[in-house]
């Protein structure tokens, strides 16, 4: 499933935008899916929450523009 792989690769670079500025926590992520994208949003969202569990992103508010 393609957003899987995209839901890693945002984890990641959470994980890295977190060394650069540290914080502990994301409150809400929101992130832009244009149409042309190829990407269906309700997976990508069900991938994040469910891989965010113990990271970064656990619990936060994804919203997707």
């Amino acid at each position: 499933m393609h957003e899987v792989s995209l839901a890693e690769e945002i984890l990641e670079i959470v994980e890295s935008a977190s060394r650069n500025t540290p914080f502990t926590r994301v409150k809400t992520l929101t992130l832009g899916v244009g149409d042309l994208a190829g990407v269906e949003p309700q997976a990508l969202e069900f991938a994040l929450k469910h891989m965010s569990q113990g990271t970064l992103l656990d619990g936060a508010l994804i919203q997707l523009i």
